[in-house]
């Protein structure tokens, strides 16, 4: 007899399974798998009608979920590991009484998120800030353009003005072409134009696949043949320029950039940066599908069967959600080939 697919989630309380307690209450469960310099979160909704949630079982901001979505089907098990996350935030509503528990992938102890600073970064490696900033955060690092030969560029001088930590290295990261993302205590640096390159995770066929919704857009106000870096020579004071033109743009605007580099060379990382984040939106959407465990942001899909919007994409970010059914939402852009 076949089985029916269905999903559980497996939750560890600082470090005890607490998954039966919670299984009759559980409402819904989501995880956000983000990129752009956030952090990873969970979200569980549970029933509280008893009052239990918010009594004697009441959970204590600074305490720590590990969450584990466990899909059965008849081809077997598969195993969603949300990573540990630290509560954060409770929400308690009604009627019905509900209790919304929501927690993040950077313990809430540390500033960097919240906390503003202003600092002067002088003969620097872009990894070396990154370091630190996942010191002060308690993460590990994992600096990814280093496995893939991409660069890792040293600089004179970078100001943090009145920014948060990750704010400040998000910004740097996208000047450089590079993404960030917090997740499961890690603080990760890649970069998106090497993930594109890698082979799909999924193959999703219209009318065929187990897609519930969909939804692509195509735009064109805001793609750019080319991009021009102007800038000061620190040395000669003369007004330099660099334009970078985009081999996959075959009609565009040119789109200029006015700020401080430091050589050609960075003018050059900071064009190629600004085409691919720009272009990369020329196609952009989001599909729902039935829950797969393997979906995970900065990884790949295809899609086929969608006309001229058939072809590879790039997943930006996803959600893994259990609300009675388990399903799967996916946004992702266009993939550029360079």
């Amino acid at each position: 007899m076949a089985i029916a697919p269905r999903a559980t989630v497996k939750v560890v309380y600082e470090g005890v399974d607490i998954s039966q307690d919670i299984s009759a209450d559980l409402l819904s469960f989501v995880y956000n798998d983000n990129e752009g310099g956030k952090s990873d979160d969970v979200s569980l909704k549970l029933k509280n009608n008893h009052g239990k949630w918010s009594g004697a079982w009441l959970p204590q901001e600074g305490d720590t979920i590990e969450a584990t979505i466990i899909k059965q089907t008849d081809a077997g098990t598969q195993q969603f590991y949300c990573g540990k996350c630290t509560i954060d935030d409770l929400k308690f509503s009604g009627p019905p009484s509900t209790i919304e528990i929501n927690a993040v992938s950077v313990p809430i102890d540390n500033s960097v998120r919240r906390q503003k600073k202003s600092r002067a970064w002088e003969n620097v490696k872009l990894s070396e800030i990154a370091a630190d900033v996942a010191g002060n955060a308690q993460l590990d690092l994992l600096f990814l353009p280093e496995d893939s030969a991409g660069v890792d560029p040293t600089y004179e001088r970078r100001d943090q003005r009145e920014e948060t930590d990750l704010a400040f290295l998000q910004r740097i990261c996208t000047d450089e072409g590079y993404q960030l993302k917090v997740t499961d205590r890690q603080l990760v640096v890649f970069n998106p134009e090497t993930m594109q390159q890698q082979p799909e995770i999924a193959d999703y066929t219209l009318g065929e696949s187990a897609i519930m919704g969909w939804n692509l857009n195509q735009q064109a106000h805001d793609v750019y043949k080319t991009v021009t870096v102007e800038y000061k020579d620190a040395v000669t004071n003369q007004l330099n320029a660099y334009t970078y033109t985009d081999p996959d743009i075959t009609r565009g605007n040119t789109f200029k950039v006015v700020q401080r580099v430091e050589s050609i060379g960075e003018a050059e990382r900071l064009a190629k940066s600004t085409a691919f984040n720009k272009n990369r939106l020329k196609i952009e959407g989001s599909l729902v599908v039935f829950g797969n465990p393997n979906i995970a942001t900065g990884a790949t899909i295809m899609l086929n069967g969608f006309g001229k919007f058939s072809g590879k994409y790039y997943i930006k970010n996803s959600k893994q959600n259990v609300e009675g059914g388990y399903t799967t939402t996916i946004e992702v852009t266009t993939v550029q080939e360079g």
